[in-house]
């Protein structure tokens, strides 16, 4: 696929088919590609946010301190 510039921006130049004479199967993997776009973008967003980490769990601290139990 070749891009050029012209006065109207950028114009592809292919002989693809319009994405409308495209078939079922086109649809369903871009709309697969956009469910995974939306499900990456909420991974982000928990991830920055503290408030949804787990809190704390006492025997998570026990797990952690540097003894040994013979």
């Amino acid at each position: 696929m070749d891009l050029t510039i012209d006065r109207d921006g950028w114009n592809p130049k292919n002989n693809e088919q319009p994405y409308s004479k495209l078939p079922p199967e086109a649809y369903l993997i871009n709309f697969v590609g956009l469910l995974l776009a939306v499900f990456c973008c909420l991974v982000v967003f928990l991830l920055s946010h503290g408030g949804y980490r787990r809190p704390p769990q006492p025997e998570d601290e026990m797990l952690l301190r540097d003894t040994v139990i013979d």
